[in-house]
């Protein structure tokens, strides 16, 4: 047997174990195509899955490199290593590989989609609303993306502008709870309890009609918005200008608003199974 033909089996061998979600069994394989043969960048980038499924980041993100170093045109290793990067909190390393992978395809769909995020967290605002825009050109159907430009409205405080997107969202899937609790926090910050109250009772019937885990679900979105909630408050606690400042402060209210109504839900579910 050539070496070729050697370390291809191997690779098959591989990725068969991930597909069984084997990952450690993978890696063995994957060392020894390696050794076989160090020139194929397939061997290291599913060697970098493996080790992402082994929640082994930076070995997964040497491996993605040493894949891309084969192939500076590998598009799907430049993209991963950004994938990687922001497991490992490296924010700044993960915006550079999606713009890399943007240039390498420039119609890449999940790197415009996850640059917009990352800009958005770090404020770039303009240039986050240009990603989302192009996901929307690139993807029409993607339902997800008119729920992350009603986000960065309301982060900027355009509450009306936030609330058409997260209702867009919803003429799109009723089913996408995130974007029903985030016009919750959109009408709170303008001073619309009442009816937000209202879309959460909406948004709890929605939900138990399609959702056989509704207590999975509100506590996934409570772990989001706690999240955000501690990074606002942060962000108050530095030195921001007035308008920052109130923009914070009623995005913080909003946020403690739905997750008080979120954690009411769990807590009454919890006591009727009591």
């Amino acid at each position: 047997m050539n070496k070729k033909l050697d370390a291809s089996v191997y690779k098959n061998r591989a990725s068969a174990a991930l597909n069984r979600n084997e990952a450690h069994l993978a890696s063995r394989y994957l060392t020894r195509a390696a050794k076989t043969d160090p020139t194929d960048q397939e061997i290291y980038f599913t060697w970098g899955r493996a080790s992402s499924k082994q929640e082994n980041f930076q070995q997964a993100q040497l491996k993605y490199k040493k894949a891309y170093l084969i192939d500076p045109k590998y598009e799907l290793a430049i993209y991963n290593r950004g994938v990687v990067f922001e497991k490992l909190d490296k924010m700044e390393e993960a915006i550079k590989m999606f713009r890399q992978s943007l240039v390498t395809n420039p119609k890449h769909t999940s790197s415009h989609y996850n640059l917009g995020i990352r800009l958005t967290i770090i404020g770039q605002y303009d240039e986050a609303l240009e990603c989302y825009k192009k996901v929307q050109e690139l993807e029409p159907s993607d339902y997800s993306v008119y729920n992350n430009i009603g986000y960065l409205n309301l982060l900027q405080g355009k509450y009306e502008e936030a609330m058409e997107m997260f209702q867009e969202t919803l003429k799109r899937t009723r089913t996408y709870f995130m974007a029903h609790i985030s016009w919750v926090v959109s009408l709170v910050c303008s001073e619309k309890e009442e009816e937000a109250r209202l879309v959460f009772e909406d948004a709890m019937k929605n939900l138990k009609d399609w959702c056989w885990n509704c207590d999975d679900r509100i506590r996934g979105v409570c772990d989001i918005y706690n999240v955000e909630k501690a990074r606002m408050e942060r962000a108050l606690l530095r030195e921001v200008n007035k308008e920052q400042g109130e923009i914070l402060g009623r995005n913080v209210k909003g946020l403690k608003f739905a997750l008080e109504l979120m954690n009411q839900e769990i807590a009454i579910k919890e006591g009727g199974r009591q």
